[in-house]
């Protein structure tokens, strides 16, 4: 796989997933645990486990992770590809005097184009989807921390009618 090829396929990975890619190693294989913890000691948070397995079917169905092992994942490695462009001799065909005829963009290359913008667009919105998705488990843990602290009022107030 060459380095633009693995690059636009992260773009099109999530936020989390291209986390977890960081957490992989390149040499050997590991395990989801020790990814996990690869994870956990380079963001300081907790990552679920059925995310990070979630994360990495993702990542092995776009071909950038491998499972050598079941369970045992590595990344795919990169290659830079030598490529030779011969120089081309450019022949003006039009007469002197004359400009050259604008040159129309090829269809694929206007669907590349429009493909890669794509890309970037679904990436951002990925992105913008693991924010909301983090923003929402921090306010579901506040409502926990909420309800919990209200149980511990009740049984407070339930405590100091017993008393009088």
């Amino acid at each position: 796989m060459t380095p633009t090829k693995l690059e636009a396929k992260l773009q099109g990975q999530s936020a989390i997933a291209r986390k977890v890619y960081a957490a992989v190693p390149m040499q050997s294989a590991w395990n989801v645990a020790d990814i996990v913890g690869a994870m956990r000691r380079a963001t300081r948070t907790s990552v679920d486990h059925r995310t990070v397995i979630g994360c990495l079917i993702a990542l092995k169905s776009a071909g950038i992770v491998s499972e050598s092992q079941a369970g045992m994942f590595k990344r795919v490695e990169v290659k830079e590809m030598a490529i030779e462009n011969p120089k081309r001799e450019v022949v003006d065909s039009a007469p002197v005097g004359m400009p050259a005829p604008p040159l129309d963009p090829r269809p694929i290359d206007v669907i590349a184009k429009i493909a890669s913008g794509l890309v970037s667009v679904s990436a951002q919105i990925r992105e913008l989807a693991t924010e909301l998705e983090d923003a929402w488990l921090l306010i579901e843990d506040g409502i926990a921390a909420q309800d919990a602290n209200l149980d511990k009022l009740k049984q407070l107030q339930s405590i100091l009618k017993s008393l009088t």
